[in-house]
């Protein structure tokens, strides 16, 4: 197993033809619908597996798959600052609305996929495989955003609730994107004599193209809209525009009163492709008369990823266009959005606004371009990873106790080509070079394991493992990214440290008669090097960009984490009657974790980034006949995103808690056909992030609840 994981891994293994007596097929058809758009969904899966030949003993499996959603989202996303108001005080104590930013997103989504798998097995002690997968994503995505840039007005008092000389933008975009993902992999197993090899070659390749995407902006006439601001809902404050009426001001909801400014045109593509060869040998062996196992082996991963991006701006340099000429006939900007505590629209038409571009691109009267050096160039990247893994294990049998050891070593090999760009002081391009990284390093991991057995269904478990977790792919590659209007800059870190982490142990469980589990269990975890997203100020005189936010992927310094776990699954057959078809399924995670975030700043936190405090999962299931259903509950606690450079952690980004109910049932009509339904996100409950604490949102995203049902087929 791959030693990049520091919270452990799930090794999926598909069925096989060789599973069943004969020929087996199963068909399902189902369609639904979603609540926020009201539109309807569909799904279709096939599969059938068969043997045949001399004693039956090649076996065959196909796959398809499709699935077509009609989703979308709705979004608030809020900036803060810290102006000072006409009245002389800070503006909210530094937490004045700067940017609300509402968007909506249209998505269709088409996956398709096929697979199949050929086995052969000329005896007991031989097998041979090869397999394929073939899948396709289209996404077709339309979204509208209006951005009220109240930052760009002047606060009259210092509790933010009277503004002056505010900003709107209303955009428009599409972007249609093509996945295709390809894999080959092919093997086999050996029993030789007493000695079992087994070994595997597998290749897949990814292809990401988008159709162009054309985004538009539309910028309000004036910057005169004045607006009374209400803050008593934290999560959805409120404006009302005080000066509708008065000369030259356009009421916010007039489409009439935004003009076309630019078209953002972005072409992109990517690649990614692996080459995975493992093999494995294990022969027994006896130790002090106690029957073991001896393992070895090794894996080679070799990884390439590519990305290209074009981008240029198109000003618009003909005569005035208002939005009114090109406006969505959907959104007059009555609808409701996010539950109905804001006005969208009106906004402007993606299809429309793609026809009139094309028909004035690069027209002199019309849209003149210039290449976006910084995305063009400061986001197209090469990247290579080689991994090269070898292990060896060993497991002793000792009557009720059972020790597993081990060590397993990764080396690995990087190379990226990025791009540097430098600016002069007035923003113009003055250098565009490649720039190139490779960095080599080495990881040992040992491993030890007890499992104790305490009577034939309990047992007892000790584990000490080092592990790692490797830097995500992107956040290594030395690019970078600028928005001069937000004066934002983003950027990889080639010097990226791994985590390394030292794991320890113990649980206890116990098996029920039947169907059933019972488990709990203490960890502890010793991290170095953890990896977090930092956001923090430029501060540098000489350069440009003295002032601008940084936000980046960075090393931090060592943390812990100490967790308890408890597991409940059972079947209630025991119970009489009607109550013994219910069931429980129940799990629940609690940790304590601190961590050096930032030296000499953010040292000693009582947080993990991406680690939540509380995670829990429990379903209660109902089987009775031929029907069985389950209501299921989900809740991660919150858990810190991104951290801020400021000591006291107001600025940090934190991911809201979230608790998600869904429900699924289904009933036999005949032994070989089912019906099923399935309702997913009952609540409505959206994903929430803030700064620091929960009454600063920054951003908020509903997906309302979506529906499934069909019929389900198996001979």
């Amino acid at each position: 197993m791959d030693g990049d994981a520091i919270g452990g891994t799930v090794n999926l293994i598909t069925r096989s033809a060789f599973d069943y007596s004969g020929m087996r097929l199963r068909a399902t058809a189902g369609g639904g619908y979603t609540a926020l758009r009201g539109n309807a969904i569909y799904q279709g899966k096939f599969s059938y597996s068969d043997r045949f030949g001399t004693n039956n003993n090649m076996g065959f499996t196909i796959t398809a798959n499709w699935d077509r959603t009609d989703k979308g989202a709705e979004n608030k996303e809020t900036d803060y600052d810290d102006p000072t108001a006409d009245d002389g005080g800070l503006v909210r104590g530094g937490w004045a609305l700067d940017d609300v930013d509402l968007r909506d997103f249209y998505n269709i989504r088409n996956r398709m996929g096929f697979g199949a798998t050929f086995e052969y097995r000329p005896d007991q002690f031989t097998r041979f495989f090869i397999d394929g997968m073939w899948n396709k994503l289209d996404d077709d995505q339309e979204f509208g955003r209006k951005r009220v840039r109240m930052g760009r007005g002047d606060y009259l008092d210092s509790d933010g609730t009277t503004l002056e000389g505010a900003r709107i933008q209303m955009e428009s975009g599409q972007r249609i994107e093509e996945l295709v993902q390809q894999t080959v992999s092919a093997g086999g197993e050996h029993l030789l004599g007493n000695i079992g090899l087994d070994y595997k070659i597998a290749y897949s390749f990814a292809d990401e193209k988008h159709q162009p995407q054309i985004d538009s902006e539309w910028r309000s006439i004036e910057d005169n809209y004045n607006f009374r601001i209400n803050y008593s809902e934290p999560d959805f404050p409120k404006w009302t525009q005080t000066n509708v009426g008065d000369q030259d001001v356009f009421d916010e909801f007039d489409a009439a009163g935004y003009e076309l400014r630019e078209v953002d045109y972005r072409n992109t593509s990517a690649s990614d492709q692996n080459i995975v060869v493992a093999v494995n040998l294990k022969m027994p062996y006896t130790l002090a008369s106690f029957a073991s196992e001896f393992k070895f082996g090794g894996k080679v991963r070799i990884k390439q990823k590519d990305r290209k991006d074009d981008r240029i701006g198109y000003d618009w340099e003909g005569d005035d266009v208002f939005m009114s000429q090109l406006v969505d006939d959907k959104d007059n900007g009555e609808v409701s959005f996010l539950n109905d505590n804001y006005r969208f629209g009106p906004a402007p038409d993606a299809g429309k606004v793609e026809e009139f571009f094309n028909t004035w691109r690069d027209n002199p009267d019309g849209f003149v371009g210039s290449t976006d050096i910084w995305d063009t160039f400061g986001q197209s990247y090469d990247a290579k990873e080689n991994i090269y893994a070898g292990y060896a294990m060993t497991t002793v049998n000792m009557n009720e106790l059972t020790v597993l050891a081990g060590v397993r070593y990764e080396a690995t090999q990087n190379d990226y080509t990025g791009t540097v760009l430098r600016w002069n002081t007035d923003g113009d391009l003055v250098a565009n070079t490649d720039t190139t990284d490779d960095r080599s390093y080495g990881f040992f991991m040992p491993n030890l394991h007890f499992k104790y057995e305490i009577g034939r269904m309990s047992n007892i478990r000790v584990a000490a493992t080092r592990t790692m977790a490797r830097p995500n792919y992107w956040d290594l590659v030395p690019y970078s990214s600028l928005d001069f209007d937000g004066e934002e800059m983003r950027a990889g870190n080639p010097n990226l440290e791994i985590t390394e982490a030292w794991n320890f142990d113990l649980m206890g469980e116990h098996y029920f008669i039947g169907v059933g589990v019972l488990s709990g269990g203490v960890f502890y975890k010793n991290m170095d090097n953890i990896i977090f997203e930092l956001r923090d100020d430029i501060d540098d005189p000489t350069s440009q960009f003295d002032g601008w936010e940084f936000r980046g992927p960075v090393n931090g310094g060592a943390a812990t984490i100490l967790g308890i776990e408890v597991n409940w699954q059972q079947q209630l057959n025991f119970l009489p009657g009607f109550w013994s078809g219910f069931g429980i399924y129940a799990n629940y995670t609690k940790t304590w974790a601190e961590s050096d975030l930032i030296e000499g700043k953010r040292e000693g936190e009582k947080a993990l980034p991406g680690q939540a405090g509380d995670i829990g999962n429990m379903a209660l299931s109902y089987e009775w006949g031929g029907f069985s259903g389950r209501f299921t509950l989900n809740y991660h606690g919150p858990y810190l995103q991104e951290v801020a450079s400021n000591p006291d952690g107001s600025e940090d980004e934190w991911k809201d808690n979230h608790m998600q109910l869904d429900l699924s049932g289904s009933y036999k009509i005949i032994p070989e056909l089912d019906i099923f339904a399935e309702f997913v996100n009952l609540l409505d409950e959206p994903e929430v992030d803030y700064y620091g604490v929960t009454d600063r949102p920054k951003q908020q995203e509903y997906y309302g609840w979506w529906m499934r049902a069909g019929l389900r087929l198996s001979l």
